[in-house]
């Protein structure tokens, strides 16, 4: 009954309101050809009620409201309300009864404690609430139930512990959900299900230690999660199964001590990964296996980072753009930390504790953006070497905001003005470099390719080198074989003389004088009687 006697009242007092609109509050900027009422930091108390009934959009923001009093019921053609950074308390039941056309309600940073099921009634259009920097604790079941076609919410920065797992009920149509900066200990799994449209979920600065398996799964649908600032220490290898849409994942600032390589496995399509702050030392190889379309990964502000391993990025070949920034602990990051990166075009490692660069890091004449300042760099002979070789000239302004910090001669130099004769360094100009190189390659592809064939035919050569040693020492054989007689019969008559008697009786030949001693020898023995013995047997 009261609501009909109000709705006659404005009906009544209509006419007379819409003269009155000829009047605009001094605090107020009034736009009645655009119905546009703007009555910002106008040290308002109350709303005002001579306004044109007609207006559409009305904002008192930065003002001394403490509540929303029954005035609201006169601008029933509003799109739009914005009641932010007021000192509003509570908000009655059915406030925004006939606002049946109201499509954003910003109350945010303002002192609200409570909303129950009834703060909302007759909003059926809303797109749009924002209660962000309030004083919720809780949320209750079916507190947004007549927000049916909500698609932006924003609680964050209150103080909710508790959220019933009814409390979202209704909100079907919710993209955008904002719980961030509160005080929640875990994530509200449950309360998820009635929202099977979200997408983008903003979980951060909370206190939930952990992500449990499947905590995200009522939301096949998500696109964006934010969990930076969580104090999030352990991740569930299936902490993200049933999200696999997502593309953007922001894991800054928590305290897992490792990068949660397994987690990553059910985000194949995951494009952007901020990952900065963490309380992990070693980027190891393969850390971000699974993320074969990541595009964007920020490594920000890992103060316990030290060492950025060889193959860390390699399954990562869609990355477009690369920052590692301000690790004050990281210095060194190994030669192929960033081996295959072939679409690299944006890098930054500004402030860390480089102290060189390597060729192998990049295709550096690829990059569009690099920025390696604020590094102590030691400007040596194998920094002028990479950066004459790897930077043409069309590239060295890259180089510019990139000082030398050792020695001592170059400290404050640009990397950009190195040369070799400011070191003293011994060089080979690329084109003799080039010609040792290839002279090298060749070499090296020669001796390849012989050992090659001779393992591959190694049988068929040595059976080769067997036939030819076997024909030579053959050949040998026959010229220093000792000639021996063929036999004959008189090779087996008996013999009657030996050796000693042919040389005796050939000395006495000479000497005639002498007797002959055989004369006095008995007769030589019958060696050979009993068989004819061959000359050959001798």
């Amino acid at each position: 009954m009261s609501s009909l006697l109000v709705l006659l009242i404005c009906i009544t007092l209509s006419p007379i309101l819409t003269i009155a609109s000829l009047h605009c509050p001094n605090q107020c900027k009034c736009d009645d050809e655009k119905l546009d009422i703007n009555c910002e930091e106008g040290h308002l108390d109350v709303l005002p009620i001579a306004l044109n009934p007609s207006i559409e959009r009305l904002v008192i923001k930065n003002n001394k409201i403490r509540t929303i009093d029954s005035s609201i019921h006169f601008y029933t053609q509003l799109t739009l309300i914005d009641l932010s950074y007021n000192q509003l308390f509570t908000i009655p039941e059915k406030t925004f009864q006939y606002q049946r056309k109201l499509q954003q309600l910003h109350l945010n940073h303002n002192k609200i404690g409570n909303i129950s099921n009834r703060t909302f009634i007759g909003l059926s259009e809303l797109a749009v609430l924002n209660l962000k920097g309030n004083l919720i604790d809780s949320l209750d079941n079916k507190a947004f139930m007549a927000l049916s076609n909500l698609e932006e919410l924003n609680l964050g920065q209150n103080r909710i512990m508790r959220i019933q797992a009814g409390a979202f009920d209704g909100l079907e149509n919710l993209k955008i959900l904002y719980l961030d900066d509160n005080i929640l200990g875990a994530i509200p799994s449950p309360s998820f299900r009635p929202m099977p449209k979200l997408a983008e979920l903003y979980l951060g600065v909370n206190s939930l230690f952990r992500i449990d398996s499947n905590a995200f799964e009522a939301l096949p649908e998500l696109t964006k999660l934010d969990l930076r600032g969580g104090l999030v220490m352990n991740i569930s290898v299936d902490a993200f199964k049933g999200i696999e849409q997502l593309k953007i994942l922001n894991l800054a600032d928590n305290k897992f001590t490792r990068i949660p390589t397994e987690a990553f496995s059910n985000l194949s399509r995951l494009e952007d990964l901020s990952i900065g702050q963490g309380e992990y030392e070693i980027i190891p190889a393969y850390a971000f296996m699974g993320l074969k379309h990541l595009k964007r990964i920020d490594i920000t502000g890992s103060g316990k980072l030290r060492v950025i391993k060889d193959g860390a990025f390699s399954k990562n070949v869609n990355l477009r753009s690369l920052t590692i920034s301000s690790n004050r602990g990281l210095g060194v990051i190994e030669g192929n930390a960033f081996l295959g990166l072939a679409f690299l075009k944006h890098v930054n490692l500004r402030g860390n504790s480089l102290t060189t660069i390597f060729e192998s890091w990049f295709s550096w004449n690829e990059l569009d953006l690099l920025d390696l300042s604020d590094n102590p760099i030691n400007c040596d002979c194998e920094v002028v070497r990479v950066v004459q070789t790897i930077f043409p000239s069309n590239k060295l302004f890259l180089l510019n905001n990139t000082m030398c910090a050792t020695p001592d001669p170059l400290r404050g130099l640009p990397l950009s003005d190195l040369s070799y004769d400011m070191l003293g360094c011994a060089y080979l100009n690329s084109r003799e470099s080039d010609l040792i190189g290839i002279t090298l390659v060749i070499i090296a592809a020669i001796f390849t390719a012989a050992f090659l064939v001779i393992f591959r035919f190694r049988a068929r050569i040595r059976e080769a080198l067997k036939r030819t040693w076997d024909a030579k020492f053959f050949k040998t054989t026959e010229f220093q074989r000792p000639y021996h007689k063929t036999s004959s019969e008189e090779d087996f008559l008996p013999r009657q003389s030996n050796f000693y008697s042919y040389n005796i009786n050939s000395t006495l030949s000479f000497y005639p004088h002498l007797e002959s001693p055989q004369q006095h020898l008995p007769p030589p023995p019958q060696l050979y009687a009993s068989r004819p013995l061959p000359v050959t047997e001798l």
